[in-house]
């Protein structure tokens, strides 16, 4: 597992919740996706990572009991590891959820 050296803000459970979202888990070196539904204390955690800015609310999918956080390109950089890399598929929503945060 990455060492979140890429950021120096990074808690273990936050490192482990960005690549779990990301798919980076066991041997997987390609993120296929990009965001995770998260109940109970995982919200606060999320909700530090957003104001780090490596994750975002989809306000839009938020339920009494949970929410959805999207990884940001800088989320994905902050816990990469080795030769881990963006599917180009992923690597394209992320970049229209930036554009689309920024408008």
């Amino acid at each position: 597992m990455a060492n979140a050296v890429n950021h120096p803000h990074l808690r273990p459970k936050e490192t482990k919740l960005l690549r779990h979202a990301l798919g980076l888990t066991g041997r997987s070196k390609v993120a296929d996706r990009f965001g995770a539904y998260a109940t109970g204390p995982d919200i606060e955690t999320w909700l530090h990572l957003v104001e780090l800015g490596l994750a975002v609310e989809n306000e839009q999918s938020r339920t009494p009991l949970s929410r959805y956080f999207f990884v940001t390109r800088a989320g994905f950089e902050a816990v990469k590891s080795g030769r881990e890399k963006l599917n180009p598929d992923v690597a394209d929503r992320m970049d229209g959820l930036e554009r689309g945060r920024a408008a």
